[in-house]
């Protein structure tokens, strides 16, 4: 947009040293109507003008950023496609860069060349892996264990209740854990040492957390030894 320009004064200045009265009454009431006729909405116009304009280089400048971050993702995206090398299960030996993979439904992209790729599993907590996209969970758990922060969980207690141990949390930290609906038997979430706030209440220290089957809990690690509920 254009920003118009100001209409200038082209009258006589009002001034009291050197114009008579009857001048200087004319010039200051000329001057005074051209304030109030010309320059204020003139003024007026110029700075609706300018912050329209501000707000459409905003609006570029946000749909530059958006365009920029989707172009990087595309990039990501398609140097992950160049490098796949199908279903990590599937694959023996050494893995160099740039590799990507698929896993427990997700697509991962190898950051450290391996080996030997069948003893690194990509997971939420692998350090060889990035996640690219799909679905983070997982493999199914059926047994006592210690999950990793930053990781989504499903947990199958049958026969038997199923104890999950809590890792050791940096804050923003989260961990997910379903209880699978076939579970007939418990899914403890162990708490020696975590306050875990929840809307029903708060669970402190020494009281570990039940999930039934089809229960499910979004922990974040808040601060320091407290837990938030964020969904469950």
């Amino acid at each position: 947009m254009t920003v118009p320009t100001i209409t200038p004064y082209s009258g006589v200045v009002p001034n009291r040293a050197t114009q008579s009265p009857e001048d200087f009454t004319n010039a200051a009431i000329t001057w005074t109507d051209y304030q109030a006729v010309t320059l204020v909405p003139n003024i007026n116009t110029t700075v609706g003008a300018i912050n329209t304009t501000a707000g459409e280089i905003n609006g570029d400048k946000l749909a530059a950023a958006a365009s920029a971050s989707s172009a990087a993702a595309s990039a990501a995206s398609a140097a992950s496609s160049a490098s796949f090398k199908g279903d990590w299960s599937a694959l023996a030996g050494s893995l160099a860069l740039p590799s990507s993979v698929r896993h427990n439904g997700a697509f991962w992209q190898l950051l450290t060349p391996l080996a030997d790729v069948t003893a690194s599993e990509p997971t939420p907590g692998n350090a060889d892996w990035a996640f690219v996209s799909g679905v983070r969970w997982n493999d199914l758990i059926t047994a006592n264990t210690v999950v990793p922060a930053n990781s989504q969980n499903n947990v199958q207690a049958i026969g038997a209740d199923v104890d999950i141990t809590l890792p050791a949390f940096t804050v923003n930290d989260f961990l997910v854990l379903h209880c699978t609906a076939n579970s007939d038997s418990l899914c403890r979430i162990l708490n020696p040492s975590y306050t875990i706030r929840g809307a029903a209440g708060n669970a402190t220290a020494g009281n570990d957390l039940t999930l039934r089957a089809g229960d499910t809990v979004h922990l974040v690690y808040v601060a320091e030894n407290i837990l938030e509920i964020v969904n469950g």
